[in-house]
Formats: structure tokens, C-alpha cells, sequence
């Protein structure tokens, strides 16, 4: 909680309103969201990208049998939006039982919970692992999964659990907040 009132305070300084954080507890539709990006991109300009954070918590506008017909709906309907608003939509969705029999560069679409149609409506899927070496060395493996230009690539990344942050460059984040002052830094 700290944290996050340090970067919306840093962030409410700049002009540009860098990051908008929207919680829709309930009734949230891909209908809701399209309506919030509109409504941000009239006061702020452009945005860069939007996270739905989790989408099996989300609302179908169609009723379906069960979970998997309604998330590979979601899917779909995200994807529609994302390309009539001509943004990138992330979202996130765990892993099934089925993954724990393969190595984590061998995970494919069909290691995904819920829904086997998430992966249809997705340009890209990443699946994210540690190896017992990667939590001592503060990496995270990433294996990209499917892409426009194909799939089966993996990569290690940084990870700076205390901060939530994963990326492969030097990073430098100050944020004050009650005149006290976090500063972070790390390099790969």
C-alpha cells in the first residue's frame, strides 16, 4: 500500500498522468473497460496500454454453459477492443494441474487454466517459471510461448521481488512519500 500511494503521488505530479489504476469490483464487462479507456484518453491523450487484472473475475455479456465457453468469450471480446481501440490489452491467467509433469521452457497453450481458447484469441502467450538457480540469482525465466513470429523462445529476466520489478536493463525509481525516500536500483 505504500508503494503504490509513492507512485501515485509521484505520478500526480507529472502532467501526464502516467498510470491511471481503475478497480471495478463488480459487473466489470469488456463494455465497462472500452467505456473507462474512452473516458481516459479524453483527458490524458493516448494510452500506452490497459491491464485486466483478473479475467475470470470479469462478466461475459452473453451467458454461457460454463467457465470455459466465458472466458474464451472474454478473450475474444478483449481482442475486438484491442483492435478497435488500436491498444494492447494484458491480462493474466494461471496455469493448470498439467504443468507441474513438464519443464518450464516446455509449457504450451494447453498448460492454461480454464480455458483452452484464451490462446486463439491471444498475439502473444508467456509463461512465466523459477528454477531453483533463478531465486538466487533474482531472475524469472520467461518462456514465450506463442507470438506473431512464432513461439518456444525462453529468456531470463531480472526480478526485484521487493519492488515489483521484472526487466532486463538499469532501472532507477525514486518516489517520496512523507519525506521519506525509496530509491531502487539494479542492473542485469
Amino acid at each position: 500500500e505504500e508503494k503504490w500511494r509513492s507512485i501515485m503521488s509521484l505520478m500526480s505530479e507529472k502532467e501526464d498522468k502516467g498510470l491511471v489504476v481503475i478497480d471495478i469490483p463488480r459487473d466489470c464487462t469488456v463494455s465497462t473497460i472500452e467505456d473507462e479507456i474512452t473516458l481516459h484518453e479524453r483527458r490524458y491523450g493516448k494510452l500506452d496500454f490497459v491491464t485486466v487484472d483478473y479475467l475470470t473475475l470479469m462478466e461475459a455479456k452473453n451467458h454461457h454453459r460454463d467457465s470455459t465457453e466465458k472466458v474464451g468469450q472474454l478473450a475474444k471480446q478483449l481482442k475486438e477492443m484491442a483492435r478497435l481501440k488500436n491498444i494492447s490489452v494484458l491480462t493474466a491467467a494461471q496455469a493448470n494441474r498439467k504443468v507441474l509433469e513438464v519443464k518450464g521452457d516446455e509449457a504450451g497453450t494447453e498448460h492454461i487454466s480454464v480455458s483452452d481458447q484464451i490462446a486463439a484469441h491471444c498475439n502473444t502467450v508467456m509463461y512465466l517459471f523459477r528454477t531453483p538457480a533463478d531465486v538466487v540469482a533474482d531472475t524469472i525465466q520467461v518462456n514465450l510461448v506463442k507470438y506473431r513470429d512464432g513461439g518456444n523462445v525462453t529468456f531470463p529476466l531480472f526480478a526485484a521481488w521487493k519492488y515489483s520489478y521484472i526487466g532486463d536493463d538499469l532501472w532507477s525509481l525514486e518516489m517520496k512519500d512523507d519525506k521519506k525516500l525509496l530509491h531502487a536500483q539494479a542492473m542485469v
